[in-house]
């Protein structure tokens, strides 16, 4: 395989993972600002670009395989740095930003975990007649006090 159809792979891969990588930063961005609306055409991007993204690592990794390189960090660093030391920095990088976008997506996942246990957790308890210290809701909406009947405060 020509060096040239090498170097083309990796800078595709780069290039597929810089986009992924404003994605992921973008969806961040909505999640700590509660723009949930704003999420759902984001995944469908996110979804694609991913597609892409396998599709491009694909490419690499034939691109290697032909070579008779295994699909390994370390094996593939030691072939770019005796074979085409010019390339080494771009897989460098490349694996930089793939640790990245790991570490992007699942900061992302956690946000919504949390974000989901808060909501859960809201919802158990408004929904509990017995907490004497929140407020609670009826099935109609109404919010009571289950402190006395006193302090009912049913809202019309």
């Amino acid at each position: 395989m020509p060096t040239s159809e090498l170097e083309l792979s990796l800078d595709a891969e780069l290039e597929q993972l810089e986009q992924l990588l404003g994605l992921l930063k973008k969806e961040q961005q909505l999640l700590t600002e509660r723009k949930l609306d704003d999420l759902i055409p984001l995944l469908e991007e996110k979804t694609t670009q991913l597609r892409h993204l396998e599709n491009r690592s694909q490419a690499r990794r034939q691109a290697f395989a032909k070579l008779g390189i295994s699909d390994q960090a370390g094996p593939i660093r030691s072939w770019l740095h005796t074979h085409q030391s010019n390339l080494l920095p771009k897989w460098e990088q490349l694996l930089d930003k793939a640790r990245m976008a790991e570490l992007l997506n699942r900061t992302n996942g956690q946000l919504i975990s949390t974000r989901q246990e808060i909501e859960q957790q809201f919802l158990q308890q408004a929904v509990r007649p017995d907490s004497d210290e929140l407020p609670s809701y009826s099935a109609d909406g109404k919010i009571s006090s289950a402190g006395s009947a006193a302090r009912r405060r049913d809202l019309v």
